[in-house]
C-alpha cells in the first residue's frame, strides 16, 4: 500500500478517520463495521472496488443515483492481471497508456443503458439516469433529488384498497 499511498496521499479507510476509541462499539458487531465501510466508501470522491460483490454493485448505483454522478471505477481485472505478469518488461509509460485502454468502459463513465432481460437486482452498471416514462419519451430524464422523492413518486390519496383482492383502487372511479 506504500507506493499507493504515495501517489495517492488522500486515501482514507474507516481506520483512518475513526479513533480506536470511536470505532471500539462497532468492532465486535462485522455488520456495523461493514455499515461503516459502506458510508466512508459512499462518501468518497472517488471509490475503487476490489471485488464484484454485491456491496460493489450496490455502492455503485448508490453513488451513480444518490452521489451526483461520482466516479466507482471497477478493475478490469482479466486484462489487468496479464498486464501486471508483464510489468516488470516494460517502461512505466508504457504500463500506464496499457492500463488507460483497459480500463476503458470501467472508470464509471456515463452512459445510458437500456438495460436487458438477464438484468440482476444487484446490477453492476446501475442506470446512469432514470426516465419518467421511458416507453413514451426517452429524452425525458428526471433526477430524483432526494431519496424521500423515491418513496412517494404519485399522491396515493385517491386510492383505496378495502377489498380483499389486494389491487388498489382509485375512490373516483377511473382507471389506475
Amino acid at each position: 500500500m506504500a507506493p499507493l499511498r504515495a501517489l495517492f496521499p488522500n486515501i482514507h479507510t474507516k481506520e483512518s478517520l475513526g479513533s480506536k476509541e470511536e470505532l471500539a462499539e462497532f468492532s465486535a458487531y462485522s455488520s456495523r463495521m461493514a455499515a461503516l465501510d459502506f458510508i466512508v466508501c459512499y462518501q468518497s470522491d472517488v471509490f475503487v472496488s476490489n471485488n464484484n460483490g454485491n456491496m460493489a454493485k450496490i455502492l455503485g448505483g448508490r453513488r451513480r443515483y444518490f452521489g451526483g454522478q461520482k466516479p466507482t471505477i471497477r478493475p478490469n481485472a482479466k486484462k489487468l492481471n496479464r498486464l501486471l505478469v508483464k510489468r516488470n518488461k516494460m517502461r512505466w509509460e508504457e504500463f500506464a497508456s496499457q492500463v488507460r485502454t483497459f480500463q476503458i468502459g470501467f472508470m464509471g463513465e456515463m452512459e445510458i443503458e437500456t438495460g436487458g432481460s438477464g438484468s440482476s437486482l444487484f446490477h453492476e452498471n446501475p442506470l446512469s439516469c432514470i426516465c419518467t416514462n421511458s416507453t413514451e419519451n426517452k429524452s425525458t430524464r428526471r433526477r430524483y433529488d432526494d431519496e424521500d422523492d423515491l418513496l412517494f413518486l404519485e399522491d396515493l390519496s385517491g386510492y383505496d384498497d378495502d377489498d380483499d383482492d389486494g389491487i388498489p383502487r382509485r375512490l373516483d372511479g377511473g382507471r389506475n
